[in-house]
């Protein structure tokens, strides 16, 4: 049996020992709180890659170059469409511009290239993709037309 002035030590050793715990308790859900919101931020980091694809920067329309790359120069093929429409009857008469209606092609050939590795990454892409597809046709469907009168 312990004696009477060691009871009120144990009594204050076990107090602090339960302090200890309460704060270590503490400690430890602190810790799971934080844990919990760094998965929360790396799965929003996953998805924020997912969707823009590898080395696509910060986030937002500025910094997501992949897709911004491909839709610039898809949209850049739609002002060359007026020149497959006024060099389109020079094709029987003038066999060099042949060339230079397939060099109009270059501009979505490009936005295919640059979107093609990205298209199963994010619709945007997918989608400049087939903007960027549609530039390519148009030189190829203007030559295999030859001159139509408009």
């Amino acid at each position: 049996m312990a004696y009477r002035d060691q009871e009120a030590a144990l009594r204050e050793r076990k107090a602090l020992l339960e302090r200890e715990r309460a704060r270590w308790a503490e400690e430890a859900a602190e810790l799971e709180t934080a844990l919990r919101e760094i998965g929360e931020r790396v799965g929003a980091l996953d998805r924020r890659l997912q969707e823009a694809g590898p080395l696509s920067g910060a986030g937002g329309w500025r910094a997501d170059r992949v897709d911004v790359a491909a839709w610039v120069l898809a949209l850049l093929s739609v002002p060359l469409l007026y020149a497959h429409v006024v060099w389109n009857e020079y094709i029987e008469r003038d066999p060099t511009v042949i060339p230079a209606i397939l060099w109009l092609a270059t501009p979505g050939l490009l936005a295919v290239l640059v979107a093609w590795p990205y298209r199963k990454v994010s619709g945007r892409c997918r989608a400049a993709l087939v903007f960027g597809l549609l530039g390519v046709l148009a030189p190829l469907v203007n030559l295999a037309l030859g001159p139509v009168g408009w």
